[in-house]
Order: C-alpha cells, then sequence, then structure tokens
C-alpha cells in the first residue's frame, strides 16, 4: 500500500547516521545508462559469474547537496553532465516494506525514488553492513557517455529488456542479443548480468514513478 504525503524528506534521518548516496535513471538516445558493479562484487556460482547492474552514482560527500552529489557522479562515472528530469512526486520506499509517495522533498527538482535498506560494504577487504539511504533522480546524459579509463564499464539498456531483468537474470550474450550494449573493460565471457541497488528498485517499481516530462528536458 502506498500512502500519499506532502512533508519534507530527510535523508540524513533515513540513514540513520549511515551512509547516503545518490543514483541515477540515466537516459541517452532513449536507451538507459547503468554501471556494472566492480570485480570485488562478482561472484562465480554454479559455472557464471553474476555481475550487477547498478545505477550510475555514489555517495555524497561532505558539504555536497544531493544534486550536486549525483552531477559529480554522473561525471566520475559516465564522463557526462546531466540535465536533471525533476519528478513529479517521490517514491519513498522504505525498509519494512511501507511505500510512500512524497509530494514535498525539499529539493527542485524531485528525485524520482528514495530507497531506505542496511546493505553490505566492502572495503579494504572488510565487509560490513551499513545503514543507507538512497535519491535516484531522473536526468539526460548531455555527453557521450564513457566509463573512465580502468573504472567499471557502462551498459545500455532499452526499457523492455531493463524490466525483463528484473525476473530473469541474462548471459552476456544473451544481454547482447536482445539488444544491449556494454562498453568498458573486457568482462568473463561466462558473465550473467542482474539488476541490483538502484537499478533493481528502479525496475521493481517502475509502474509506480511519478516521472517528469523527459521530451521538454531535451531543448
Amino acid at each position: 500500500m502506498r500512502v500519499r504525503t506532502r512533508v519534507p524528506l530527510d535523508i540524513d534521518a533515513m540513514a540513520r547516521g549511515g551512509r547516503v548516496s545518490t543514483g541515477l535513471l540515466a537516459w541517452h538516445r532513449r536507451s538507459m545508462v547503468f554501471v556494472a558493479s566492480r570485480p570485488e562484487y562478482w561472484t562465480r556460482t554454479g559455472g557464471h559469474t553474476s555481475i550487477d547492474i547498478i545505477g550510475v552514482g555514489g555517495g555524497r560527500e561532505a558539504g555536497e547537496t544531493l544534486v550536486e552529489a549525483v552531477t559529480r557522479e554522473a561525471l566520475e562515472e559516465a564522463s557526462s553532465r546531466i540535465r536533471l528530469v525533476g519528478a513529479g512526486a517521490t517514491l519513498v520506499s522504505w525498509e519494512d516494506g511501507r511505500l510512500e509517495s512524497v509530494l514535498s522533498a525539499g529539493d527542485d527538482p524531485l528525485p524520482i525514488l528514495v530507497w531506505q535498506r542496511v546493505i553490505t560494504m566492502k572495503r579494504a577487504h572488510a565487509v560490513s553492513s551499513v545503514p543507507y539511504a538512497c535519491a535516484v533522480y531522473e536526468a539526460l546524459l548531455i555527453d557521450e557517455p564513457r566509463p573512465p579509463e580502468g573504472e567499471t564499464g557502462l551498459f545500455w539498456v532499452g526499457e523492455e529488456l531493463f524490466r525483463s531483468l528484473l525476473s530473469r537474470p541474462l548471459p552476456l550474450a544473451e544481454f547482447i542479443g536482445n539488444g544491449g550494449r556494454y562498453i568498458g573493460p573486457v568482462l568473463p565471457p561466462d558473465a550473467v548480468l542482474g539488476l541490483s541497488g538502484s537499478a533493481r528498485y528502479l525496475a521493481q517499481y517502475w509502474d509506480l514513478l511519478e516521472r517528469g516530462d523527459r521530451e521538454s528536458t531535451q531543448s
């Protein structure tokens, strides 16, 4: 059940002293652009290597607004400036399963989605569980997206293929055969691609998202 409210959205309180992050529903030439997870998050099971498709974005740094953070992350991960598309309302997904549409979140433009979870993070060979709140914006990538040299790669995904990945991860060859595109470091030939993080929640809640007018923003 989704509740509709008109209250300020305090993402710092949602993170409960943990990590505040950003993500993007990033569009370029009618395809969505996502990032490949880093190798330390790949898992090898059943004769294949599972690799996550995740949203462009990352942690907010000290003194940054959410918009400043997601703009910087797009430059760092996709080498592109962005033009944000304000949402009609922000869909909030709470860890306890509640869904809430917030009509006034304090930021202009509004994020399209905010999700709260406890996530597993791997840093310097250490694994920890961290309270996490992520604000996901919709945006157009102004420049031709490309992964930074030596970093993880980028995926181009059409809407139909994107939504199908929610129910069934695809081998890399099948992903490409269904219109997907990948640019970046060579992936293992046995790679199987699935959605995680912001990409997964965007697909899960796709029909509930109150998206802005992307066409008018392209002028």
